[in-house]
């Protein structure tokens, strides 16, 4: 068998490749990456006066495209969120020598979840500590699940409001889609808190899996099922 090999216009792929259906007006379906500059950038996660007049900052891309490597669609991240948003990590170098430059990794998406039912997409946001979800075509957001803090006025409508007895997830990665609906994930725990909040310490930045319930009538959330828990503990939250 025959393969080929061709070139796309992007800057990278990484993490997930979805195969779209039949009926969609592209094939594949990846996360890619950008390059932009923003000025009076935040230059310190802990102390949000301290900025750089001038910051480099990676952005992710859902892209759309077809076998031939013709992209059909790409939505970005920074311009359906705020890029000045700071979570512990947004400032990372992981793209230094990729781009060449000293450049902040905003939201290192690491998953990509196609919701067929509703043709929207699920991308987790691994350093805005948010899982978002947003219509496949048009990029509107239908609600970001993650902690509150640090989203200005303009995002805050679009924010899940959490029933009781939910624990925000951190970092999180892996995001799947259940029969009923519900999202299970793995929740990693890094820091477990918002900036300027001090984040936890090593053996208190504990990981779970954990499934959550999003009412879209009532726009809340409801964590219905957890297993991890601090080593003090060491249980299953139910």
């Amino acid at each position: 068998m025959l393969f080929r090999s061709r070139q796309v216009p992007l800057d990278s792929f990484h993490h997930d490749a979805v195969l779209l259906p039949d009926d969609a007006d592209a094939e594949i379906a990846t996360l890619s990456t950008e390059l932009r500059r923003y000025p009076n950038y935040p230059a310190n996660v802990n102390a949000p006066g301290t900025t750089t007049a001038l910051a480099s900052v990676v952005g992710d891309v859902i892209v759309e495209l077809r076998r031939d490597g013709s992209v059909v669609r790409k939505t970005p991240i920074l311009d359906r969120l705020d890029p000045y948003r700071m979570c512990y990590d947004t400032l990372s170098n992981f793209w230094n020598d990729f781009y060449g430059v000293e450049c902040a990794d905003w939201s290192h998406a690491n998953a990509l979840v196609f919701d067929r039912a509703n043709n929207h997409w699920l991308v987790s946001l691994r350093h805005q500590d948010a899982v978002v979800r947003m219509h496949r075509t048009s990029g509107t957001i239908d609600w970001i699940l993650g902690n509150p803090g640090g989203w200005t006025p303009e995002w805050r409508p679009l924010l899940l409001s959490p029933m009781p007895g939910l624990e925000w997830q951190y970092h999180q990665h892996a995001p799947e889609l259940q029969a009923d609906g519900s999202i299970l994930m793995f929740d990693n725990g890094n820091n477990r808190s918002m900036p300027p909040t001090p984040g936890t310490g090593f053996f208190q930045s504990w990981s779970r899996a954990v499934e959550f319930a999003v009412d879209e009538r009532f726009r809340t959330v409801a964590q219905t099922w957890s297993y991890g828990a601090p080593p003090e503990i060491g249980r299953a939250h139910v």
